[in-house]
């Protein structure tokens, strides 16, 4: 099969065999003559009898046109397709062969790490077995533990009901104790109300009182303003006997009517007689003298 030709190549190839090619390749079939039949095949490029063409294939020089095959050349290219085929199984086959032998090699690492796996685990477990024992017997002394301490909770419990109950008591107790204050409290408001009320009114009569006091203070001014007047007047008839040389005039707290005479060297206090409440006048004498004059 030239592949390698061109089309006009081929086909001088053509004219050449059609004038020069006696018999068939294939088989000594003469195919000389214009009653015998021939084909030319387009692989080959040989002329061929009928009975050796098998079929039409694509021209390998033109996509578009089909030409004749004989049965060596079509045999030729389904050999070629299956042994194509097989080598590219074959090389499938040796891909997959060498995964293979590489899973192979992966599985049995695998199967010797799971070995040393197990033989840990049995370890582990051997060694969890041994803690477990232990933890049961541990959990065996603590469900002991717990079940007396249920019992001293329990007792706790019946304990803390009784002082609950004592509890819930005392706070009825207190409950209408705290109601009783506040009916007292009530009537301590009300007495309240009523002794402001009658703070109220003893305020008012206070204020009266005070009114009335203020008028008193003013009316015993008034009467002290003129009693004062009063004094002066008669204050005004002892001035001349008190700015005198002879002696002055002092009240004597028991008597507020006498008149005690001035002291002096010269003069002598004679006694006086009884003067009663009233008011007098004393002359006083010089010493030298024995007489005794009352006015």
């Amino acid at each position: 099969m030239l592949y390698t030709l061109t089309k006009e190549q081929r086909d001088l190839r053509k004219k050449e065999k059609k004038v020069n090619q006696v018999n068939c390749p294939l088989c000594p079939a003469s195919l000389q003559g214009l009653l015998k039949s021939k084909a030319f095949c387009i692989f080959c490029l040989n002329y061929v009898c009928k009975s050796h063409i098998v079929k039409q294939r694509k021209d390998p020089l033109d996509d578009e046109k089909i030409g004749k095959i004989c049965r060596d050349c079509e045999d030729q290219i389904l050999y070629t397709k299956i042994t194509s085929k097989h080598q590219k199984k074959e090389q499938e086959l040796q891909v997959q062969y060498k995964e293979l032998q590489g899973n192979l090699d992966n599985a049995n690492g695998q199967f010797q790490d799971l070995l040393s796996q197990e033989q840990t685990i049995k370890y582990q477990i051997e060694k969890a077995q041994k803690e477990f024992e232990k933890r049961e017997q541990q959990i065996k002394l603590n469900i002991k533990e717990a079940e007396n301490r249920q019992e001293q909770c329990n007792q706790e419990s019946l304990k803390l009901s009784e002082q609950y109950r004592k509890l819930v008591e005392e706070k009825q107790s207190k409950e209408k104790e705290k109601q009783i204050l506040q009916e007292k409290q009530e009537d301590l408001q009300n007495k309240e109300q009523k002794l402001s009320i009658e703070k109220q009114q003893i305020q008012d009569q206070i204020d009266i009182l005070n009114e009335n006091i203020s008028k008193l203070t003013q009316e015993i001014a008034r009467i002290t303003s003129d009693k004062k007047g009063e004094n002066k007047g008669q204050k005004s008839v002892f001035t001349t006997y008190t700015s005198s040389n002879f002696g002055t005039l002092q009240l004597d707290p028991k008597m507020p009517s006498e008149f005690v005479p001035r002291p002096s060297r010269k003069k002598e206090i004679l006694d006086q007689p009884d003067r009663g409440e009233g008011f007098c006048c004393m002359k006083v004498l010089p010493s030298s003298s024995k007489k005794k004059k009352n006015v």
